[in-house]
């Protein structure tokens, strides 16, 4: 089970950010919580909160972590604004930290890096943490993975992100995300009473779809600086990611994220292994949400027919009364490319159908399906 410990001492001995005003403080908000999640799995049934709250938007969502729940994942993402630089991050609480493989820890707290810079990959996986500690303040959530050298820290209104990784871990540095684009879940805006599935038992919530991102990390003797866009989300799910009978909980996954002009866009297409559909888009411009439609969402993937290797993407999100937003992603530097599930980067260039000129950008993506691929039908390279 997970413990409750004094936020008091929490706070002191990890200095987590709590404020985004000088008048803002622990004493006065009565929505903080602290959590500390075991380092290992737990016995016992896994309860999870699919209904949005009015608070802790991106604090944890289980009650604990079985052997058979997949358990929960904060993912950071940014990308260069010329699109040479790229980074993920990922802070498991899961038996099974991987979207490709079927793992079981025992156990489950670890943090993951991956920089691309260019044509070049560097990664880190940190050792498992101790305890993982998680302070709730409002919606804002921060995280300590302990005695891996990484940790998170969210104000209370999501307005920033910081993501900061010391030694132990072998890439040091920051990352700091100020929002753009006001949270949502699939179908919503971030409101209480909200069912956050995107698939059965399996939750999702988009604390911060767009950012303005400041990335000031050192590699080795190398420093990688640069300012770009950024993105943070939290999925978590009571139940196995991968069973023998299924293989993982979705058959083909397509998401994305990224910035055309005054425009913040994500789109999310997942097909379940039991059949189960969802498409999700989001459109925000300048800071307010255009929509978040969970129909009339299209995005279609395009293969290059001699290596089958994925192209671009297109997308159409229809926003009912502020018209269509079309958008090209035409696939760049490649991060991830394992077992079917590729990720990377890309231009990004589209708008809105009624005006009349074009947008360009850059974007994030991550594509994944199970089966072989059909025929590819010839065509341009």
């Amino acid at each position: 089970m997970r413990l409750p410990v004094k936020s008091s001492a929490l706070l002191a001995a990890i200095g987590f950010l709590l404020v985004e005003a000088a008048s803002a403080s622990l004493s006065v908000d009565s929505q903080a919580s602290v959590v500390v999640i075991p380092p290992t799995v737990s016995n016992g049934l896994t309860e999870a909160q699919f209904i949005s709250s009015t608070h802790g938007l991106d604090g944890p969502k289980l009650s604990n972590i079985n052997s058979t729940a997949f358990g929960e994942v904060w993912y950071f993402n940014t990308v260069s604004e010329d699109g040479k630089y790229s980074v993920v991050a990922f802070f498991w609480a899961s038996p099974s930290p991987s979207l490709t493989a079927q793992l079981q820890n025992e156990k489950i707290l670890s943090a993951q890096v991956i920089v691309r810079e260019d044509d070049d990959i560097y990664s880190a996986n940190s050792v498992f943490a101790e305890t993982a500690e998680i302070f709730t303040s409002a919606k804002g959530t921060s995280g300590l993975w302990l005695g891996t050298g990484c940790s998170f820290s969210g104000s209370q209104s999501l307005s920033t992100y910081s993501v900061n990784f010391s030694s132990p871990f072998e890439i040091t540095g920051s990352i700091i995300l100020e929002s753009v684009a006001p949270a949502h879940y699939k179908c919503s805006s971030a409101e209480a009473g909200v069912d956050t599935q995107i698939l059965p038992n399996f939750g999702w919530v988009n604390a911060i779809p767009d950012a303005q991102t400041t990335v000031d990390l050192k590699i080795n003797a190398k420093n990688i600086k640069f300012k770009g866009i950024g993105y943070h989300d939290l999925a978590w799910s009571n139940a196995p990611f991968f069973s023998k009978a299924k293989g993982s909980l979705f058959t083909e996954y397509q998401w994305a994220h990224g910035r055309i002009g005054p425009y913040s866009v994500v789109w999310l297409v997942i097909t379940g292994s039991d059949g189960t559909n969802l498409t999700s888009g989001y459109v925000s411009r300048d800071g307010k949400v255009l929509g978040t439609p969970c129909s009339n969402v299209s995005v279609t993937p395009q293969f290059n027919t001699s290596t089958r290797q994925i192209r671009r993407f297109f997308a159409q999100i229809d926003l009912r009364h502020e018209g269509t937003l079309y958008a090209q992603l035409d696939v760049g530097g490649i991060l991830i490319n394992d077992a079917g599930f590729v990720a990377g980067s890309g231009g990004l260039s589209g708008g809105l159908s009624s005006e009349a000129f074009e947008h360009t950008g850059v974007a994030s993506f991550e594509y994944y399906r199970s089966v072989q691929l059909p025929e590819m039908p010839s065509g341009p390279q």
